[in-house]
């Protein structure tokens, strides 16, 4: 059996942290960093490549990492810090079992509080209702509108939409589709395909993305989604569908989700190695 320190530097290799400058780009763009300061994907490289993989196994920063690429997308070297903690997840200390099938769950919470905090600014309530009980919300359900399947007739659409064969690929790699009803680009692309952007326009949905650009580099008809969605988001300002400080709001406030979502995952870290030494 390979060696946790082989593991981990053979992550590091994969991530191509050899070219890594520590310029901290990764660090200045990682929103779990800027909203907590509790990750550093620079650092988590540095132990990798020095061979602590015990050490790196057992981090708690890597299951605050959101997937977003960020880290990977604002590094001039192209090194993949992304890369990096997505393997060292499959080989971690709770990988598998009980605490990956919670930590799914923690996941599927995070996106729901978010939808439901962008649901809020969308009718011009206050979102800090929604970051203050980050656990009351996260157990509200969201009803999932079917309607949109009858809209209208497919139509050209930018960013190659109307070559969207409706795969689901984009959902398959997205790090936040969890959950229909709260986020899926499959689902967002046909509501526009049939006729339904409108509906996109002020659905909460729409500004949960990320940003990462998977659904773009594996869609297999080249169909730009990051871009589609930014483009929505845009027009939706400008139509006056959402408030004009829309983005700004949600950012900001959707950092305190985030502050949130990190003591959930610390919270459910303890309660698992509790368990693991009563186990012992």
């Amino acid at each position: 059996m390979e060696s946790a320190g082989r593991t981990a530097l053979r992550a590091a290799i994969q991530a191509n942290y050899e070219s890594c400058l520590s310029c901290h780009a990764c660090r200045t763009q990682c929103p779990v960093h800027v909203a907590t300061g509790l990750l550093a994907p620079l650092g988590l490289l540095r132990m990798a490549a020095l061979g602590m993989g015990e050490r790196l196994k057992q981090a708690s920063e890597l299951w605050y990492c959101l997937q977003c690429r960020r880290c990977t997308l604002a590094c001039p070297s192209e090194v993949a810090p992304s890369t990096l903690i997505r393997r060292m997840r499959e080989q971690g200390q709770w990988a598998g079992g009980e605490g990956e099938v919670a930590f799914k769950q923690l996941q599927r919470d995070h996106q729901r509080v978010r939808w439901h905090l962008a649901n809020a600014l969308l009718w011009g309530q206050d979102g800090q209702r929604v970051v203050d009980d980050w656990s009351g919300w996260a157990g509200r359900p969201i009803a999932v509108d079917d309607d949109v399947w009858e809209l209208g007739d497919a139509r050209e659409a930018e960013e190659g939409l109307a070559a969207c064969m409706t795969c689901g690929s984009c959902t398959t790699v997205c790090p936040i589709a969890h959950e229909r009803a709260v986020f899926d680009p499959v689902r967002l692309f046909r509501w526009v395909n049939l006729g339904g952007e409108r509906q996109v326009l002020g659905s909460p949905s729409l500004w949960l993305c990320l940003g990462c650009g998977q659904c773009t580099s594996h869609c297999t008809q080249r169909v730009d989604g990051q871009r589609l969605i930014e483009g929505l988001r845009q027009r939706s300002v400008a139509l006056g569908v959402v408030p004009s400080d829309m983005r700004e709001r949600f950012t900001e406030l959707d950092r305190g989700v985030l502050r949130g979502y990190v003591r959930e995952v610390q919270g459910l870290l303890g309660r698992l190695a509790l368990q693991e030494l009563k186990n012992q």
